[in-house]
């Protein structure tokens, strides 16, 4: 019976390891990509520097962006999205400020519990119902800026339809 169960527990280990179909997000099981990965953090620490990775689906663009995100997570604002086929322009942008988490926390006085923390949001006209405009983005992402440098990670943006995105 003991054997039943070691049995089944590598091979439980062995599908949760082997999965090609799923993009990697565990550093520890990333592998290769060695200059490629290089190239972005070079670029990403480089002023005003963008990264565009592309190629075929399932050649690991995905799992690379997982990485480095996971890698940069703690010297800058990191944030992801996944693109849908009717997302707009502002669609895209208020995914990914809504994954950037900014809070305040309002000290207790004197003997008081030690407060209250509440989320603050990024851009204002998202609570409104309003569509983001350029302007708010820019602004948005320059006063994210001061607090770290920012990163953001665009993916499938191929699923967009076109015209969508773009900005009159």
């Amino acid at each position: 019976m003991e054997h039943i169960v070691k049995r089944a527990d590598a091979e439980a280990a062995l599908v949760r390891a082997f999965t090609p179909a799923s993009p990697v997000t565990i550093r520890d099981i990333f592998q290769g990509r060695t200059e490629q990965t290089r190239q972005i953090l070079d670029a990403v620490a480089g002023t005003g520097q963008h990264v565009v990775l592309y190629g075929e689906r399932g050649v690991g663009k995905t799992s690379l962006a997982n990485i480095l995100s996971v890698m940069l997570d703690s010297d800058y604002i990191v944030a992801r999205a996944n693109c849908d086929s009717g997302d707009s322009f502002s669609q895209v942008w208020e995914k990914l400020f809504h994954r950037i988490h900014l809070s305040s926390t309002n000290r207790g006085v004197g003997f008081l519990p030690d407060g209250t923390t509440k989320r603050i949001p990024v851009l204002g006209s998202v609570q409104n119902g309003n569509p983001a405009t350029v302007a708010e983005i820019r602004n948005a992402i320059e006063s994210l800026s001061t607090i770290k440098p920012c990163v953001f990670v665009i993916d499938e943006f191929d699923r967009i339809q076109r015209g969508k995105t773009c900005v009159r």
